[in-house]
């Protein structure tokens, strides 16, 4: 196919790690493209995730969490398309094709396709009144529900579990915290600090369980009760699950790159295609995925350096 004479990049996906990319990107001393497109799957522009349990309890304002101000792009020469995910991968003509059927050329592809919450596998998971809490329409709806389900019980003591029960139980939600393991934050933490961090959530009017898990979640048509493993029921009327994620492998999977439960990368985030990089929570180097955001900046500011300047720059080393 006849190829456009300007160099093109193409982003799918715009995320914190996908943001912070474009911006080590343009700040390069030489940007080796002419053209930067950005497809976005949701409808609006990169924000703060990390903020979104502030915007849970009330103690952060939606727009805050904007990243970058629309003429950011302008100026940087960039295009981002919102509400636009691709849905293909054209590798031999070197094309994306999105959900609208356009069809974009690149001469280099970044995959930053994110991860979606990981399922438990048990019955109920479907019924009305079970949620996620990973993006801002979960954060929309959690707000919405706690105006009218008072009892709550989100299972997983890790980060994400832990900044919903607090920002529901802010907003007058009874909240009661599942956990598998025998002490919250269990990666991070060792049991004395886990037990410690449980009995300040406590006095804060968290009701904590750990060395649990839920067996199935009841009810007709909504969620009315959680049934843990010894049999014991607690009632609720919302159940957030924050039990772990899963990388999106799907588009780089079904284009024939590598993958295994990521996008395999090398050191220098590149696929097994030599035109296509992955980077953030959708990639795997030697077998380790990442859900963190401190890894996925340095990869960000690593794959910048790699396309501007690729004799001089290092690999990424993950944390140990």
């Amino acid at each position: 196919m006849a190829q456009n004479s300007e160099r093109t990049l193409v982003v799918c996906g715009h995320g914190m790690v996908a943001q912070r990319f474009l911006e080590e990107l343009v700040d390069q001393a030489r940007v080796p493209f002419q053209r930067i497109v950005v497809f976005n799957g949701e409808a609006r522009p990169a924000y703060n995730r990390i903020q979104l349990s502030a915007l849970l309890s009330g103690d952060a304002e939606e727009d805050s969490l904007t990243l970058k101000p629309d003429d950011w792009f302008d100026r940087h020469g960039i295009t981002v398309h919102h509400g636009e995910p691709v849905q293909a991968i054209d590798r031999q003509d070197r094309t994306v094709i999105t959900a609208t059927g356009r069809r974009q050329h690149f001469d280099t592809l970044v995959l930053a396709t994110g991860s979606r919450p990981g399922r438990l596998g048990i019955p109920g998971e479907d019924l009305a009144g079970v949620r996620y809490f990973r993006d801002l329409d979960d954060t929309h709806h959690l707000i919405g529900q706690s105006q009218s389900r008072p009892r709550a019980v989100v299972i997983g003591g890790g980060f994400l579990g832990l900044e919903a029960a607090v920002g529901l139980q802010r907003r007058g939600v009874s909240v009661t915290v599942l956990h598998r393991s025998g002490h919250l934050l269990n990666r991070q933490l060792d049991t004395g600090a886990g037990q410690l961090l449980a009995e300040a959530l406590t006095d804060k009017g968290l009701n904590i369980l750990t060395g649990t898990s839920p067996l199935q979640l009841l009810g007709r048509d909504a969620v009315r009760a959680v049934q843990l493993s010894d049999q014991t029921l607690i009632s609720a009327d919302l159940v957030v699950i924050a039990t772990g994620i899963v990388p999106n492998r799907e588009l780089a999977e079904a284009a024939g790159l590598d993958c295994g439960r990521g996008i395999r990368v090398d050191a220098r985030l590149q696929t097994s295609d030599p035109n296509i990089y992955a980077l953030g929570e959708c990639c795997e180097l030697d077998d380790q995925t990442f859900g963190l955001v401190e890894p996925g900046y340095l990869q960000a500011q690593i794959l910048a350096q790699v396309l501007a300047a690729p004799a001089r720059t290092a690999g990424f080393e993950h944390p140990v």
